[in-house]
């Protein structure tokens, strides 16, 4: 391409674009360079350096350029330097709703403390509430032993004669519950508190202990308990499942899970009769 004097057409067109679509920012300087650069194509492609004829009508486009980048560049100084202004009056104003909210988080705590203080004071204590979620749990226990047991049954095989919500009338001389709720008040007197059950922390081996003496009678059952725990005495064995949790609870109900199938094999070869039930005793302590 040859240019003529007074004429420097790829640069003026460069730049027009460049001033026209670019916004004043690093981005925008860095693509008006590059179409300078570009516009010095122009000169770049000539063939001889005869074919450029510099005047000072030719100079002063790019005198334009130059100058032009000097503004923008002074503007992009001004600009970071408002930017940073900004940013430090922006930190100051945080800090200082920091220190405000930290004051607020102060006050709501003191006020939270005086409430929780308010309702120690007028609420349940500890023991109190530890002694109506036990109750809550046994409620539970007894009503699931319940559920297994069902409302009646009577069968001319079974050694527990007539029975309703698992209440044996042969081994209550005769009696037997006359409603749901006497059968609740039953075992929660007979085995929750009687047995002290109650003590148990851990809410399976607490199931165990009470299904398995509804199962085969609270007289065997803590029989058991005193041997495999090594105890002198139930109470004594009560005392210390009370603190079992985890692997020691785990551990006892497996031990306890054997002794009861023994006690079943026995049962099943002193009376033939009974084998009828042995496969639902069996189920019923591996789901302990």
């Amino acid at each position: 391409m040859k240019v003529k004097e007074g004429e420097w057409p790829s640069t003026r067109a460069a730049f027009y674009f460049a001033s026209n679509v670019c916004k004043i920012s690093v981005n925008g300087v860095i693509i008006v360079i590059i179409s300078y650069i570009y516009g010095l194509k122009g000169v770049i492609s000539l063939k001889t350096a005869q074919d450029i004829k510099l005047t000072s009508s030719s100079a002063k486009p790019l005198m334009l350029v130059m100058t032009i980048l000097c503004i923008m560049f002074v503007v992009l100084v001004e600009q970071q330097s408002r930017m940073i202004d900004r940013l430090a009056n922006d930190l100051a104003e945080l800090r200082e709703e920091n220190v405000q909210l930290s004051d607020v988080i102060n006050k709501y705590q003191t006020e939270i403390e005086n409430m929780i203080i308010e309702v120690d004071a007028n609420k349940y204590s500890r023991e109190e509430l530890e002694i109506e979620l036990k109750h809550e749990v046994g409620m539970y226990l007894i009503n699931k032993v319940i559920e297994i047991e069902g409302p009646y049954s009577n069968m001319p095989t079974d050694p527990g004669g007539e029975t309703k919500w698992g209440v044996s009338s042969v081994k209550n001389n005769g009696w037997v519950p006359a409603t749901r709720e006497e059968a609740i008040d039953f075992y929660y007197n007979q085995f929750w508190i009687g047995a002290e059950i109650y003590k148990v922390n851990n809410v399976r081996l607490a199931f165990a202990l009470m299904d398995s003496m509804v199962l085969f009678g609270p007289t065997r059952v803590k029989s058991l308990v005193a041997k495999l725990t090594k105890s002198n005495s139930y109470v004594e064995a009560i005392d210390k499942l009370a603190d079992y949790t985890g692997k020691d609870a785990d551990d006892f109900i497996s031990k306890l899970q054997d002794e009861l199938k023994k006690i079943i094999q026995t049962l099943t070869k002193q009376n033939s009769e009974l084998k009828t039930f042995a496969n639902g005793w069996n189920r019923r302590v591996d789901s302990y």
